[in-house]
């Protein structure tokens, strides 16, 4: 999700990036699907701010226009998860260039 800057450039919604708390109540430790260690955040000010007490998934945000909520396009926003979202991100292993010998 480092590079998430040439999505945002391209699409305007809100969309699941694969980051939740999967034990909660009992633990409030993020965790990625796949396993990756939570090591980068990105998070727009003020958040994970967990309103209501129901927002253990984490959108990326990227309206065309600043919300009300303060949030900044391109960073994250925790949310509930039982939300329906229209859009989200994957993760894909780096392209590496074909080798040629001349």
């Amino acid at each position: 999700l480092a590079k998430t800057s040439q999505v945002v450039t391209t699409w305007t919604d809100f969309a699941w990036i694969g980051l939740h708390q999967a034990n909660w109540p009992e633990s409030d430790v993020w965790t990625w699907t796949d396993g990756t260690p939570y090591d980068y955040k990105a998070w727009s000010p003020g958040e994970p701010n967990d309103y209501e007490q129901d927002q253990h998934c984490v959108q990326l945000y990227n309206a065309p226009a600043p919300s009300s909520w303060d949030l900044v396009p391109g960073k994250w926003d925790d949310y509930q998860c039982n939300s329906t979202m229209k859009s989200l991100l994957c993760k894909r292993s780096t392209l590496t260039a074909p080798t040629v010998k001349c």
